[in-house]
Protein backbone atom coordinates (compact mmCIF):
# COMPACT_ATOMS: atom_id res chain seq x y z
CA UNK A 1 0.00 0.00 0.00
CA UNK A 2 2.66 2.71 1.22
CA UNK A 3 6.06 2.81 0.48
CA UNK A 4 7.47 5.93 1.77
CA UNK A 5 10.87 7.70 2.47
CA UNK A 6 11.27 10.39 4.98
CA UNK A 7 15.08 12.40 6.69
CA UNK A 8 15.62 9.36 9.16
CA UNK A 9 13.63 6.27 7.71
CA UNK A 10 12.40 4.75 5.38
CA UNK A 11 9.37 2.12 4.80
CA UNK A 12 9.36 -0.75 2.88
CA UNK A 13 6.01 -2.68 1.81
CA UNK A 14 7.02 -6.33 2.57
CA UNK A 15 6.16 -6.84 -1.09
CA UNK A 16 8.32 -4.39 -2.29
CA UNK A 17 11.33 -5.42 -0.62
CA UNK A 18 14.08 -7.10 -1.83
CA UNK A 19 14.93 -10.40 -1.49
CA UNK A 20 18.15 -8.74 0.55
CA UNK A 21 15.64 -7.01 2.84
CA UNK A 22 13.46 -9.97 3.20
CA UNK A 23 16.34 -11.64 4.52
CA UNK A 24 16.64 -8.81 6.84
CA UNK A 25 13.12 -9.26 7.96
CA UNK A 26 13.50 -12.99 8.76
CA UNK A 27 16.27 -12.72 10.40
CA UNK A 28 14.90 -10.35 12.99
CA UNK A 29 11.75 -11.99 13.05
CA UNK A 30 13.36 -15.33 14.07
CA UNK A 31 15.38 -13.26 16.72
CA UNK A 32 14.73 -15.50 20.23
CA UNK A 33 14.24 -11.74 21.81
CA UNK A 34 11.43 -11.29 18.86
CA UNK A 35 9.74 -14.39 18.84
CA UNK A 36 8.98 -14.79 22.94
CA UNK A 37 6.90 -11.81 22.65
CA UNK A 38 5.01 -12.96 19.13
CA UNK A 39 1.62 -14.59 18.75
CA UNK A 40 3.31 -17.27 17.08
CA UNK A 41 6.44 -17.57 19.29
CA UNK A 42 7.27 -20.53 17.16
CA UNK A 43 10.62 -20.26 14.49
CA UNK A 44 10.13 -19.74 10.93
CA UNK A 45 12.08 -20.79 7.75
CA UNK A 46 13.02 -18.69 5.38
CA UNK A 47 10.46 -20.49 2.55
CA UNK A 48 7.50 -20.18 4.96
CA UNK A 49 8.80 -16.68 5.18
CA UNK A 50 8.89 -16.48 1.90
CA UNK A 51 5.39 -17.56 0.78
CA UNK A 52 3.33 -15.60 3.87
CA UNK A 53 5.11 -12.38 1.83
CA UNK A 54 3.97 -14.01 -1.85
CA UNK A 55 0.05 -14.31 0.00
CA UNK A 56 0.60 -10.21 0.66
CA UNK A 57 -0.03 -9.30 -2.92
CA UNK A 58 -3.43 -8.40 -3.67
CA UNK A 59 -4.49 -8.72 -0.31
CA UNK A 60 -6.04 -5.07 0.67
CA UNK A 61 -6.61 -6.19 4.14
CA UNK A 62 -2.89 -7.04 5.42
CA UNK A 63 -0.19 -4.41 5.52
CA UNK A 64 3.12 -5.21 6.40
CA UNK A 65 6.15 -2.54 6.51
CA UNK A 66 10.15 -2.75 6.95
CA UNK A 67 11.29 -0.30 8.60
CA UNK A 68 15.18 0.81 7.73
CA UNK A 69 17.50 3.18 9.34
CA UNK A 70 21.19 4.02 7.70
CA UNK A 71 20.27 0.75 5.27
CA UNK A 72 19.52 -1.23 8.77
CA UNK A 73 16.78 -2.75 9.60
CA UNK A 74 15.06 -1.27 12.64
CA UNK A 75 11.70 -2.73 12.95
CA UNK A 76 8.59 -4.34 11.41
CA UNK A 77 4.93 -2.76 11.29
CA UNK A 78 1.63 -4.38 10.57
CA UNK A 79 -1.82 -3.73 9.96
CA UNK A 80 -4.75 -6.27 9.59
CA UNK A 81 -7.75 -4.69 8.90
CA UNK A 82 -10.59 -6.57 11.66
CA UNK A 83 -13.55 -4.54 10.35
CA UNK A 84 -14.29 -1.51 8.03
CA UNK A 85 -11.69 1.48 9.47
CA UNK A 86 -10.54 -0.72 12.21
CA UNK A 87 -7.33 -2.12 12.15
CA UNK A 88 -5.26 -4.17 14.43
CA UNK A 89 -1.36 -3.39 14.61
CA UNK A 90 1.55 -6.00 15.28
CA UNK A 91 5.13 -4.20 15.60
CA UNK A 92 8.44 -5.19 16.72
CA UNK A 93 11.66 -3.32 17.08
CA UNK A 94 15.46 -4.78 16.59
CA UNK A 95 17.41 -5.07 20.21
CA UNK A 96 19.60 -3.10 19.02
CA UNK A 97 16.92 0.58 18.67
CA UNK A 98 15.08 -0.36 21.49
CA UNK A 99 14.16 2.09 24.45
CA UNK A 100 16.15 4.91 22.34
CA UNK A 101 12.91 6.33 21.03
CA UNK A 102 13.02 5.39 17.43
CA UNK A 103 9.97 2.86 17.83
CA UNK A 104 7.54 5.75 18.61
CA UNK A 105 9.34 8.19 16.09
CA UNK A 106 8.58 5.67 13.10
CA UNK A 107 5.21 4.54 14.39
CA UNK A 108 4.27 8.21 14.37
CA UNK A 109 5.52 8.52 10.95
CA UNK A 110 3.54 5.54 9.68
CA UNK A 111 0.19 6.61 11.44
CA UNK A 112 0.17 10.11 10.26
CA UNK A 113 0.72 8.83 6.86
CA UNK A 114 -2.24 6.78 6.56
CA UNK A 115 -5.25 7.84 4.67
CA UNK A 116 -8.32 8.27 7.28
CA UNK A 117 -10.51 7.29 5.06
CA UNK A 118 -9.80 4.00 5.40
CA UNK A 119 -7.37 3.85 8.61
CA UNK A 120 -9.41 5.21 11.55
CA UNK A 121 -9.00 3.24 14.50
CA UNK A 122 -5.75 0.84 15.70
CA UNK A 123 -6.45 -2.17 18.09
CA UNK A 124 -3.62 -3.86 19.78
CA UNK A 125 -3.04 -6.83 22.08
CA UNK A 126 0.10 -6.87 24.50
CA UNK A 127 1.06 -9.76 26.16
CA UNK A 128 0.66 -8.86 30.21
CA UNK A 129 4.02 -9.88 31.16
CA UNK A 130 5.88 -7.13 28.29
CA UNK A 131 5.84 -4.61 30.65
CA UNK A 132 8.43 -2.31 28.25
CA UNK A 133 5.19 -2.96 25.58
CA UNK A 134 2.65 -1.89 27.88
CA UNK A 135 4.26 1.32 28.75
CA UNK A 136 5.45 1.70 25.33
CA UNK A 137 1.76 1.50 24.22
CA UNK A 138 0.43 4.06 26.88
CA UNK A 139 2.92 6.83 25.82
CA UNK A 140 1.81 6.23 22.00
CA UNK A 141 -1.65 7.50 22.89
CA UNK A 142 -2.99 3.98 23.30
CA UNK A 143 -6.23 3.22 25.43
CA UNK A 144 -6.93 0.33 27.21
CA UNK A 145 -9.89 -1.73 26.34
CA UNK A 146 -9.70 -4.63 28.74
CA UNK A 147 -7.67 -7.62 29.47
CA UNK A 148 -7.95 -10.71 30.05
CA UNK A 149 -5.06 -13.32 31.94
CA UNK A 150 -2.73 -13.27 28.69
CA UNK A 151 -3.19 -10.01 27.33
CA UNK A 152 -4.06 -6.24 28.21
CA UNK A 153 -5.79 -4.78 24.87
CA UNK A 154 -6.19 -1.41 23.35
CA UNK A 155 -7.34 1.28 21.15
CA UNK A 156 -6.18 4.35 19.39
CA UNK A 157 -8.57 6.51 17.15
CA UNK A 158 -6.74 8.43 14.41
CA UNK A 159 -7.70 12.19 13.90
Amino acid sequence: MITFNSQLYRIVNYIDCSLEQKTDIFNLRNDPEMRKWAADTRELSLGEHLDFIEKLKGNNNKCYFAVYKDNVIVGSYNLHRVSGTTWERGIFSSPLVQGKGMTADWESLILSSLPRDTFKKIVAEVRINNPRSLRYHEKMGFIETGRDKDYVYYKKELD
